[in-house]
């Protein structure tokens, strides 16, 4: 029939854009993790870990032409294509910088008759919230 299916199975694996879903006592392979297998540089992909509950529905209404709509635990998500590279962990880069600051605040040019030049003007310590987009948490 036409109508639309939603079940849940259990992911057993994973291979590209498709995987493959154990629903029940069926393992179905060929599930799709985007709406399409159309490539697309600019994809939004979300991959399920191995072993993780998914929600998967069938727009034909039977086990052919599956998506997963809903996943629980991820392994991977790619936004854009992945061309910017990873998000910042805003709590080791804000530590890192504020490191780095400490040690230049701290920092003197000794000469052999005391400090030379004038002093370094101090930095301001980083704050995360001048750098985190909190749009898209990891």
């Amino acid at each position: 029939g036409l109508g639309t299916v939603l079940t849940q199975g259990i992911v057993t694996k994973v291979e590209g854009l498709l995987c493959e879903v154990k629903i029940g006592g069926l393992t179905v392979p060929g599930v799709r993790l985007r709406a399409s297998e159309t490539e697309d540089e600019g994809q939004m992909l979300i991959v399920p870990k191995a072993g993780t509950a998914v929600t998967v529905g069938s727009l034909t209404g039977d086990l052919s032409e599956l998506v997963v709509l809903h996943v629980d635990h991820v392994e991977t998500v790619t936004i854009n294509g992945g061309r910017l590279g990873g998000l910042v962990n805003v709590a080791e880069l804000t530590e890192r910088l504020n490191a780095l600051v400490d040690a230049f605040n701290g920092h003197t040019h000794q000469g052999t008759h005391g400090p030379t030049g004038a002093p370094l003007k101090g930095a301001d310590a980083f704050s995360r919230e001048d750098y985190e987009d909190t749009k898209i948490t990891h």
